[in-house]
């Protein structure tokens, strides 16, 4: 999809498990020792230093490196629009989450109405308005320290697992994303800063 849309993308490369790089890093959940009901061993005993290590190594470069493309950008008088995208399972608490997709946003509008609309115009799919988690609650680290404070358009996608187990269908996702968002970001008036509440 960054291919298509010729921008940059920033992947973690490291499991959630080891360090949560979407919430905040003195957020319990940003390195669970439980995870739906299922222990994580390699998270039960953590020493400081652990912890220290897992933040230097692997979340902060993360964020240091989409910061740095974000200010290079605003260096070079360009608003960039970020999209973060994640994946959740599609059972929780032994409830299957019956969402295909969900989009979380807070109170910015520009990406996520129009691209809640292009996803629910295809036949089929289920699609979550800030659902299977909510942009208005602390579910966003990424888009909140990177976006929302900044003003820049914005939207986090969320793609149920089981849906892009494969190649193959990632890079459909990955398509059928590409198809829904492009017109929302071949939009010029959408770069610009704004603040809402």
């Amino acid at each position: 999809m960054c291919t298509k849309f010729d921008c940059v993308g920033i992947s973690s490369g490291f499991s959630r498990l080891v360090i949560d790089y979407n919430r905040h890093p003195n957020s319990i959940a940003s390195i669970p020792s439980i995870n739906d009901g299922i222990e994580i061993p390699g998270n039960k005993i953590l020493r400081k230093d652990d912890i220290e290590q897992r933040y230097q190594e692997c979340f902060l470069p993360y964020h240091n490196a989409v910061e740095e493309e974000i200010q290079k950008a605003l260096h070079e008088g360009i608003i960039p629009a970020v999209i973060s995208i994640h994946s959740y399972t599609d059972f929780f608490e032994c409830i299957k989450r019956p969402w295909h997709v969900g989009i979380l946003w807070g109170h910015d509008p520009r990406v996520a109405i129009p691209l809640l609309e292009n996803l629910y115009a295809i036949p089929d799919l289920c699609v979550g308005d800030n659902q299977p988690y909510s942009g208005r609650e602390a579910y966003g680290y990424s888009i909140e320290t990177h976006a929302v404070e900044k003003g820049i358009p914005h939207a986090l996608i969320e793609v149920r697992q089981d849906l892009i187990q494969t190649k193959k269908t990632a890079n459909e996702w990955g398509d059928l994303l590409y198809d829904c968002l492009k017109g929302i970001l071949n939009d010029e008036s959408l770069y610009r800063v704004e603040h809402y509440s």
